[in-house]
């Protein structure tokens, strides 16, 4: 009787454990992507607008038709592109430099002609146009790394051998984007690898062994033939092989979740973003069966997704295969919308117009930024030479900010003709800065001598006395007082032409009315102030 009790507990136990094993959240897909001239759209990236998230686009690769898809986010089509070969995976990053402009790059591997293909986004059509490829050898699958350290930008691609091969992006200086081979080395066994992600702030590289199960390498090419960690093995936690799909959703503290999907199975696992990468749950997306692809994405993206998006591609019945969109939150999952990532705080601070023009006597600058994340403010820098800068103000940035903002500084410190020179100093609130392009302002010469009321007038006890000399002259900046008693000399010195200001402190001096004589060897003039204290 009593081992009768103990095999009914384990039996028990059993159930109990392999119920909470495979139990499955039950997710509703709220929309479909689909087109007439679609036959199977297998992978798919999320490209975030700028400053109105609820413009965003999701972007489908489909190797049977030959074609891209730009969608907008109710589903409407806003692209269709035709390409030559069958695009396999597609990935995006933002702010790669293409001849010194920031550019958000969209790129995937042509199975047919062997090559890595570059695309780029117009922010304000949402159109993607062609950059370039470069010759890749077979591929199958594909990914970018950013190392957001070093902003170098990197593609991975991967075959029906399970052979990895890395490239480190590079700007060529006329418009296109090249590849140097870095490293090449096998996934696991020698089995058909076509899934690939990186995790761009842990510096990781997840590759789906399709047989075997979920690989994780370090992403930075240091090592010629790394040997993976196999950290999601099929036969576990019921993954099945034929593993076809993963994602990052990125939270906080690199907090979050790896994402799964198997072609073995109809749902989909999920794993601890961080190590040792715990299993948490399966996902069943109904009416989803054999899904390939897969995209999530942690912001809010507007009304009809605020807490975020997951993308899956659709492999049931003979096709045509569609994109489903489910909502992120329904997942239940941890939802994190305020984190930043896309991929990696790629638009801390979107310059979009910086410029300075001659105002009187003084140089205005104004510049715009459609976006901000965690901008602390502005250094504004000035420099004659070109060459040593001085830092001559500070302005206050917004923090955060999905709205263009505009900003202005006025330098009234210019004493000499010539040209002068202007930049910003963005820093970030971790400290972090970056420098904008430089604006010039030409200061010409003065028509003639001009000696102007001081300001503030009266005063107490500081003032600026300002002057203007068409020519190269010897010349004296004096104080007196109402007795001709010098007080004071501000200037004694030969000068080029120019416009000059000078500072008067009267702190030690009593209240009165004061005379400040500007003297050349062709030019005099006297002028009244008067010092209220």
């Amino acid at each position: 009787m009593y081992n009768q009790c103990k095999l009914i507990l384990r039996v028990f136990l059993f159930l109990v454990m392999h119920t909470l094993i495979f139990a499955q959240t039950l997710v509703s897909p709220v929309l479909e992507l689909q087109t007439p001239e679609v036959l199977d759209q297998d992978d798919m990236c999320i490209w975030l607008h700028p400053t109105d998230h609820s413009l965003s686009t999701i972007i489908a690769s489909d190797k049977s038709a030959k074609k891209l898809f730009v969608y907008k986010l109710d589903g409407n089509i806003l692209q269709t592109i035709d390409v030559s070969g069958k695009p396999g995976n597609i990935d995006i990053r933002y702010n790669f430099n293409i001849s010194g402009q920031p550019t958000d790059i969209v790129g995937y591997n042509d199975r047919t002609n062997n090559t890595i293909v570059f695309y780029k986004v117009d922010h304000s059509t949402r159109l993607l146009s062609f950059i370039s490829s470069f010759a890749s050898g077979s591929n199958y699958g594909f990914c970018f790394y950013l190392n957001h350290n070093t902003d170098k930008y990197y593609a991975f691609a991967s075959s029906k051998s399970g052979q990895i091969s890395q490239w480190e992006l590079v700007d060529n200086g006329n418009g296109t984007i090249g590849g140097v081979a870095k490293r090449t080395w096998i996934n696991g066994s020698n089995e058909q690898t076509e899934c690939l992600v990186a995790d761009d702030e842990a510096g990781k590289l997840y590759a789906a062994n399709e047989k075997q199960g979920i690989y994780k390498y370090d992403a930075e090419p240091n090592d010629p033939n790394p040997t993976g960690v196999l950290i999601a093995p099929t036969g576990v936690n019921g993954f099945s092989s034929d593993v076809e799909g993963i994602t990052i959703y990125y939270a906080a503290n690199g907090e979050g979740y790896l994402i799964a999907s198997s072609q073995g199975s109809d749902n989909f696992k999920v794993y601890e973003r961080k190590e040792p990468h715990a299993f948490v749950k399966t996902i069943d997306v109904v009416g989803v069966n054999d899904a390939d692809g897969i995209d999530v994405i942690n912001l809010n993206l507007g009304s009809a997704f605020p807490q975020g998006i997951f993308l899956t591609h659709d492999g049931s019945g003979p096709g045509p295969y569609p994109i489903k969109v489910c909502k992120y939150e329904d997942l239940g999952l941890v939802v994190d919308v305020s984190y930043w990532n896309p991929r990696v705080y790629p638009l801390p601070v979107e310059l979009v117009y910086f410029a300075g023009n001659l105002n009187g006597k003084n140089v205005e600058l104004r510049w715009r930024t459609e976006t901000e994340i965690n901008n602390y403010g502005f250094d504004i820098e000035r420099t004659k030479d070109n060459a040593d800068w001085l830092t001559i103000g500070f302005v206050e940035g917004h923090g955060n900010s999905n709205s263009p903002k505009q900003y202005n500084f006025i330098d009234a410190d210019i004493n000499q003709s010539g040209t002068y020179y202007y930049r910003l100093k963005q820093i970030d609130n971790d400290g972090t800065y970056e420098y904008s392009f430089v604006v010039s302002v030409e200061v010409g010469v003065p028509d003639n001598f001009y000696l102007s009321q001081n300001y503030p007038n009266p005063f107490n006890p500081e003032t600026r006395i300002d002057f203007t000399l068409p020519e190269k002259q010897l010349v004296s900046l004096r104080i007196y007082n109402t007795l001709g008693e010098l007080v004071t000399e501000l200037v004694n010195e030969e000068k080029p032409a120019g416009s000059y200001s000078f500072k008067f402190d009267a702190s030690r001096l009593p209240s009165g009315v004061y005379i400040y004589r500007l003297q050349t060897s062709e030019f005099a003039e006297n002028k009244k102030m008067t010092l209220l204290k």
